[in-house]
């Protein structure tokens, strides 16, 4: 299984790339049968790897060693117990606090909890974070989740 790291010149990418300062925007997971799992703005989508990059832009890709039966049951499991719909509210935060830091050049702690999280709905990174069985972090960019997989020595770096 790849996570796949993405940008586009869609306004939405533009301005996260803008507020985190980092070269991705966007993250989904490549599934064993080829299809591409990710929350979009609209939600929870899986569609053929064809369709997501005529619109996306692959960055970067990081092969996980998870089992294709696990990574099914993952994406199973998460359309049972999740809304499918996207956090805007927690995107909202993140890119406020990010934005002010990025702007006004105050040093920042780091954020630990995002206050304006929905439970029942997901953000790109919260899902993959769900589909790598990791901890649901909702305070961690694209680019961050990139660093972190590429630091890990649990996980091998793809092609990009």
């Amino acid at each position: 299984m790849y996570v796949v790291f993405t940008a586009s010149n869609k306004i939405g990418s533009r301005i996260i790339r803008f507020v985190t300062g980092e070269s991705v925007s966007h993250v989904a997971v490549l599934m064993p049968d080829d299809s591409v799992a990710h929350m979009a703005f609209t939600g929870l989508t899986q569609q053929s790897i064809v369709e997501f990059l005529a619109h996306n832009q692959a960055i970067a890709r990081v092969a996980v060693d998870i089992d294709p039966s696990i990574a099914v049951a993952r994406l199973l499991a998460f359309r049972q117990q999740h809304s499918h719909l996207y956090d805007y509210s927690a995107l909202l935060y993140l890119g406020i606090m990010l934005l002010y830091h990025r702007l006004t050049g105050v040093p920042h702690h780091p954020i630990y909890r995002n206050r304006w999280q929905k439970k029942s709905m997901d953000t790109c990174t919260e899902f993959a974070c769900w589909m790598l069985g990791r901890e649901v972090n909702s305070v961690i960019t694209p680019g961050q989740l990139l660093k972190e997989l590429r630091e890990n020595e649990t996980y091998v770096p793809g092609i990009h």
